[in-house]
This record gives C-alpha cells, structure tokens and sequence, in this order.
C-alpha cells in the first residue's frame, strides 16, 4: 500500500473523519516497527559505530514548551496537510503551488522566530548595581 506522504489529499483524508483514509496509519505503525526494532539492535551493542556514547535526551519532563510546540506542529501540519520533510519534497519537486513555496517561507521563519524567542526566554537579565 502506498500513502503517497507527499500528496495534500492523503494527508487531509486521513485527518478527515468523514472521508478517513487509513493508509498513513499502516505506515506510522511501520515506522514505529521499524524504529523500535533498530533501538533494540543497536543499543546491544552498548556503544556507537562512530562516536563515543550515544546522544539521548536527558529531559524526560513534559513542561510548556514541549507542549507549545507540538500544538504549534500539529496545527501546521494539520493546516497544509504535510509535515516538513514532505512538504520539502514537494517544494523541490515540481509541485511548486504558491502554498508549498508559503509553507516554507513560514516554517523558516517559525524556526527563525523560536531561536529569537528561546533565546529571549534563556537570556538571564542583568541587574544594575
């Protein structure tokens, strides 16, 4: 089965209860499969190919942030109907529809304005003596 992760339509069936397109279902639980696996294979291993330790995450919080930005994805993804990668694929491709060309514009600057604010948020203030 081919869900065609690129193409709006399949994207938006699959939001849409009236017309629900399953077909992006079987290919997250294949992802999830497959990543699930490969985690269990190479963590055996105990250590990296290359490098000298895995890089995990340390926090395991689920704080404003994490939440923010999820809702902040989940509403452009829901919105165009395609995450970044496929959104890319279709910028570079020839599917060069004004939208596609707008996504990115507006996932660059998301990604621009985060950094501002994140580090506006990080930045500790300065307190005159």
């Amino acid at each position: 089965m081919h869900a065609s992760t690129s193409n709006r339509s399949a994207t938006i069936s699959f939001l849409d209860v009236r017309t629900w397109n399953p077909a992006l279902a079987f290919v997250m639980v294949a992802a999830i499969g497959i990543t699930s696996a490969s985690y269990q294979l190479i963590f055996r291993r105990g250590e990296p190919i290359i490098g000298d330790e895995f890089q995990l995450s340390k926090l395991n919080s689920i704080d404003a942030r994490l939440i923010s930005g999820a809702a902040i994805f989940g509403a452009g993804w829901g919105m165009l109907g395609a995450c970044p990668a496929p959104a890319l694929t279709n910028l570079l491709a020839t599917q060069n529809h004004p939208h596609n060309i707008l996504y990115f514009l507006s996932f660059v600057g998301g990604v621009y304005l985060f950094e501002v604010v994140d580090g506006m948020i990080k930045k500790p203030s300065i307190k005159a003596d």
